[in-house]
């Protein structure tokens, strides 16, 4: 029976390698080919408040491809080691032309925003908090949120997605 569950937890992994596979990278709008996501549930117990990550969905007048959406790769809480996370997402094949990305804590003492030419190739891509943007803390809560625009500049109404991100210094 261990065998069985290792063998299922190590294809999940593998499944996971295989089918997230590239980088949106804030600082140099390049595209690399290689995202490693791990999750490690916080030690305190579950979160007290469990809503869904953001609204999904697509520009309108998108054709849906068996209900594709931009959607998120992460948990809605999640941790992270380094002070320069990763964001996950799957961007789907849309009219939009850019990704709009944004990364506050609770009193806005750090704010951070960005807007990226959107890739052309629908997939799982990944947006690193780049270089020029300041660090964040340990031990402080972040919302990030990654939406697409549909239009000229960011609408409420677009879609989005999102959670919250903790840093916990190793």
């Amino acid at each position: 029976m261990n065998v069985v569950k290792s063998l299922s937890l190590f294809g999940i992994a593998l499944s996971l390698d295989v089918l997230v596979g590239s980088d949106l990278m804030a600082q140099s709008n390049s595209i690399n080919t290689q995202l490693w996501v791990t999750f490690d549930p916080p030690k305190e117990g579950t979160p007290y408040d469990t809503t869904g990550g953001a609204s999904r969905g697509t520009c309108p007048g998108d054709e849906l491809m068996n209900n594709e959406s931009l959607s998120s790769l992460m948990p809605t809480h999640s941790e992270t080691d380094v002070e320069r996370p990763s964001f996950a997402v799957y961007l789907p094949k849309t009219g939009a032309k850019q990704v709009f990305f944004s990364l506050k804590d609770a009193d806005e003492d750090y704010f951070y925003q960005t807007q990226l030419p959107l890739p052309t190739t629908p997939g799982t891509y990944r947006l690193k908090l780049p270089a020029d943007a300041p660090a964040i803390d340990s031990n402080i809560e972040y919302q990030w949120s990654i939406g697409l625009i549909c239009g000229q500049a960011v609408d409420p109404n677009d879609s989005r997605v999102g959670g919250m991100i903790l840093y916990r210094s190793p």
